[in-house]
């Protein structure tokens, strides 16, 4: 890969709310049920927003305790070869289930997931009873209907095409056009707007706004299950080295050589170990399937600048990836120079603190359930406050070199205490 390196470009303050970013609030905004029992919140919408992509609150129903479900849960969605979706659980447990069918992997809050559909569909269900209550799920969203919460950004190829066209002129030009179409990409026809400027589509209930209070719970709640996903990670990692700093010693099983036996298993091992990775390499091509847990992460801290960036995917870590996304960490008092990417949106999402956002001359507050998208050729940046670390979601679509210069600041390893009191309530005292 060329290594061209981001660097940020001072700039005339140049900026209108219109042409240069979209800001939009959690709190309040309207809570669709579409056909099928799907709840979604859409929080940046391609035709109200005039944007080339869609980011939704989707809520999963909760499964009653101790009793099964009515009914099987619903297939997987079929959408469109071209989307990639990427998925931010905020609160509740959940499972990631691959293809059609079968067992899946567990889902807690502040994992990240990252999926490109192709002719199997990929889909995030809520557990049986017994996972949802082990995972803290009940306590987190006790009072309310839901299991699992979830941000989900449907991103079709387009925008990251549209990085090797000549303008970004028409880029936008077309943005309206491309949100249409990832709206039916999506399966979320009902949302399309009519001329008036309200949901067309048919079929979709009474919009109901999305109360405060549970936002609010939401985004407090999160903490205390993603310290118990962080905890169960440090004990299976503790339990897996334990087993593995006694696997040498001691005389072998049923007396003999410590070497008897030892190649043939040694050789099963590793045509079980081969078989595996064939497995799960035929599973990608049908169903692109990443996932990064908050212990995963690896942040880096920004060349000549204050914040990080906890990276969950970029062209780095997953070549096929033309975008970059992460948890961005503002330190007390942090100033961005004000900065424009010539063909990219920025998007934060803030999960804990608060701040101020510019675009140009324009000053806005934001705070926690916050979402900003900052317009390719906006004169922009976010600053902190002197009081705490502000944490928020960031992602740049597509990567326009941001990943290289990312990665050419300082490895600050993982998440500092500090940064896991803040994001997923461990060790605070």
């Amino acid at each position: 890969m060329a290594t061209t390196y981001f660097r940020y470009s001072r700039v005339p303050t140049v900026c209108t709310a219109q042409a240069g970013f979209v800001a939009n609030r959690l709190a309040g905004a309207g809570l669709h049920t579409l056909p099928g029992g799907r709840v979604v919140v859409p929080l940046l919408h391609p035709q109200a927003h005039g944007l080339p992509f869609l980011l939704t609150l989707e809520l999963h129903p909760a499964v009653p305790g101790g009793t099964a479900p009515a009914a099987p849960p619903p297939p997987p969605l079929q959408l469109d070869r071209s989307l990639y979706t990427l998925h931010y659980v905020l609160g509740g447990a959940g499972e990631l289930v691959r293809g059609s069918g079968g067992g899946g992997e567990p889902l807690q809050a502040g994992d990240a997931v990252l999926t490109h559909f192709g002719g199997a569909a990929c889909r995030a269900a809520p557990p049986g009873a017994a996972a949802a209550e082990e995972a803290g799920a009940a306590n987190l969203l006790a009072g309310s209907p839901w299991q699992l919460a979830e941000l989900v950004a449907y991103l079709p190829r387009q925008l990251f095409e549209a990085e090797q066209q000549a303008a970004a002129a028409q880029q936008q030009l077309d943005a309206q056009r491309a949100g249409t179409q990832v709206l039916h990409a999506a399966g979320l026809q009902p949302l399309l707007l009519g001329a008036a400027g309200r949901s067309s589509g048919g079929g979709a209930a009474a919009v109901q706004p999305l109360p405060g209070e549970f936002v609010d719970a939401l985004l407090a709640g999160a903490r205390d299950t993603a310290r118990k996903a962080l905890l169960l990670h440090d004990e299976e990692h503790g339990g897996v080295a334990a087993g593995q700093a006694s696997t040498g010693s001691g005389p072998a099983a049923g007396g003999g050589s410590p070497a008897a036996g030892g190649l043939l298993q040694r050789a099963a091992r590793a045509a079980a170990s081969s078989l595996a990775a064939w497995w799960e390499a035929q599973q990608q091509r049908a169903c692109p399937v990443a996932k990064r847990t908050l212990a995963e992460l690896t942040a880096f801290r920004l060349p000549n600048q204050s914040n990080r960036l906890a990276v969950q995917f970029d062209p780095f870590s997953l070549p096929q990836v033309p975008f970059i996304s992460g948890i961005e960490v503002f330190e007390r008092g942090h100033r961005t120079t004000p900065h424009v990417h010539p063909r990219a949106h920025e998007l934060f999402f803030i999960l804990a603190g608060e701040g101020v956002g510019f675009c140009g001359d324009q000053r806005f507050p934001v705070r926690a359930g916050d979402v900003v998208v900052f317009r390719p050729g906006s004169v922009h940046g976010i600053d902190n406050g002197d009081g705490s670390r502000m944490y928020c979601l960031e992602a740049m679509f597509p990567n326009e070199s941001f990943a290289e210069m990312v990665r050419s600041g300082e490895d600050t390893g993982g998440l500092t205490g500090e940064d896991l009191c803040q994001v997923a309530h461990i060790g605070c005292r």
